[in-house]
């Protein structure tokens, strides 16, 4: 059982791929039902190009709006079952077309809507953001970001994209003109960065206007680059087991996510791909307790909050709820 502290914890997620949510026993039904073989463990893997094919694996079994629907719900119930009160997920319709084309992507993108709403039961918020996969090119990104801005997906929680994909292969600095439309049409903008290439990836990142970094951990090589994302108050959403399993950041080396922390960065903890790499935010948060202490444990949860791109309003809801949870779990107006 785990401990009441961390699951009564009200948890922020801003850095969860929808794709990578899908359990494994879900992801082989799905798998069967489209004609694809996969494997019992689908997420075996050792290598970071083999997560790849894992997470395109999982694409390629998601082809009707009910599965859609199905790993939404999910993963809204798991969620919640954490303590999550609210979640900004990436989502990734240029990856759902390449493996699947002709798919209905609105269909699919309304199911997700569906599947969230009945599996949150009123319990978490949920907004949408959608990756630009960089290896498709600027060209598609800019087609995805428009539709991102229409009235539809705004409608179904569309609140931002991302940038995901080869970072080594297809720099930032590419899709500035895209990042820039979709902060003109009054959409967020997030990237990934500092995960398979260095410091100079975080600044294009930042430089085209992304808001927040998605892992980031490479700044720690750059001290100039960590004293401005200090300074600057630009968070990172750090996914510790994710950056682990894949190798980006090798077993044998310190994780630079308390050295970050220490330097006042702001940084946000994550599962990232929580299904595939087989560990849960509350596990996470656990790993952070356990071995930094409690007074960081809180100190990241309010780092989510205020990282997030949550009304105000619902900000400050959040961080009341934060400091009425006691250390045994139990709310201090309860007692």
């Amino acid at each position: 059982m785990s401990d009441p502290f961390l699951r009564a914890l009200p948890k922020v997620q801003l850095h969860c791929h929808l794709e990578g949510t899908v359990r494994p026993a879900t992801l082989l039904e799905l798998a069967a039902a489209a004609g694809m073989h996969l494997e019992p463990d689908p997420y075996a893997f050792a290598t970071f190009e083999e997560f790849l094919r894992v997470f395109c694996d999982v694409c390629r079994a998601l082809t009707t709006p009910d599965a859609f629907e199905r790993i939404a719900r999910e993963y809204a119930e798991g969620a919640r079952e954490e303590g999550v009160r609210s979640a900004e997920i990436f989502f990734s319709p240029s990856v759902w077309s390449f493996f699947n084309p002709g798919i209905d992507v609105d269909a699919c993108l309304r199911a997700v809507r569906r599947g969230l709403d009945v599996g949150s039961a009123d319990a978490l918020d949920v907004a949408l953001i959608c990756d630009l996969t960089r290896n498709l090119g600027p060209q598609s990104a800019q087609a995805t970001a428009e539709r991102a801005a229409g009235d539809l997906w705004r409608e179904l929680g569309v609140i931002g994209v991302g940038l995901g994909g080869d970072e080594v292969n297809f720099p930032a600095r590419s899709f500035a003109d895209v990042f820039a439309f979709a902060r003109r049409e009054g959409l967020h903008a997030v990237a990934h960065a500092g995960e398979a290439d260095g410091a100079a990836s975080i600044r294009e990142a930042i430089e085209i206007g992304s808001e927040r970094i998605g892992h980031g951990i490479r700044a720690i090589e750059d001290p100039s680059l960590v004293e401005r994302l200090a300074r600057e108050r630009i968070p990172l959403e750090i996914a510790p087991t994710s950056n682990r399993r894949t190798g980006v950041w090798p077993a044998e080396r310190l994780h630079p996510l308390a050295a970050l922390d220490e330097a006042g960065v702001v940084v946000a903890i994550d599962a990232d791909d929580p299904a595939i790499f087989g560990v849960s935010l509350l596990d996470e948060y656990a790993t952070i307790d356990a071995t930094l202490g409690r007074a960081t444990t809180l100190r990241l949860a309010r780092c989510a909050i205020d990282a997030s791109f949550a009304s105000e309003e619902r900000k400050a809801a959040l961080r009341a709820e934060l400091s009425n949870v006691r250390s045994d779990g139990w709310p201090h107006a309860l007692r």
